[in-house]
């Protein structure tokens, strides 16, 4: 028992200690291979026929199931690395609101794709949302509920890269070693 204290007062003290950020990044490090990925992302609907059709039709996603209160898609070829699990639920309580924050889900695409997939979303009648500041081609969108999407040629590499270049607005940066492939 005294060394399960020892060993909690250490590990309290020691996370609770300071601001030393290569201190923060090694704890944080530490628990990062517990988690693999993204499982699936769920979207609130307010019409299961209008969201049903928009990601089927427009974003070209891949339909696994379909019931009055749900749907599952795939984003993305079966058992590549990147291919996403992407559920619809019904809104029948109508609790769901668009945020007037910028969090937003990006979708990868490849560049020689953008613009094809970009004129699809314009001609299907979605809203931007805000204009693209970041490296790399993106176009922000909102779907017919109101959530906020965007289409990315970029990955985490290419904006790290560009960002060590040339930091923009960040301020206070620290940079952490990127992990290997």
């Amino acid at each position: 028992m005294l060394k399960f204290l020892i060993f909690c007062s250490f590990f309290i003290g020691y996370s609770l200690s300071g601001s030393d950020k290569q201190k923060e990044g090694s704890m944080m490090n530490s628990f990062a291979p517990l988690l693999t990925g993204i499982n699936h992302v769920n979207l609130a609907v307010g019409d299961m026929d209008v969201s049903f059709s928009f990601y089927k039709d427009v974003m070209g996603f891949t339909p696994l199931c379909r019931s009055e209160g749900s749907a599952y898609f795939l984003v993305g070829k079966p058992n590549t690395p990147g291919c996403l699990w992407f559920s619809l639920d019904l809104d029948r309580e109508k609790k769901r609101q668009p945020s007037p924050c910028n969090s937003h889900m990006a979708f990868s695409i490849s560049p020689e794709n953008f613009e094809t997939m970009k004129e699809r979303l314009i001609k299907a009648g979605v809203r931007s949302f805000k204009d693209n500041t970041s490296p790399g081609e993106s176009f922000y969108f909102l779907d017919p509920d109101g959530h906020k999407l965007e289409i990315h040629t970029g990955d985490w590499r290419s904006r790290l890269k560009f960002r060590k270049q040339d930091p923009g607005k960040w301020k206070n940066v620290v940079w952490y070693n990127t992990p290997e492939e």
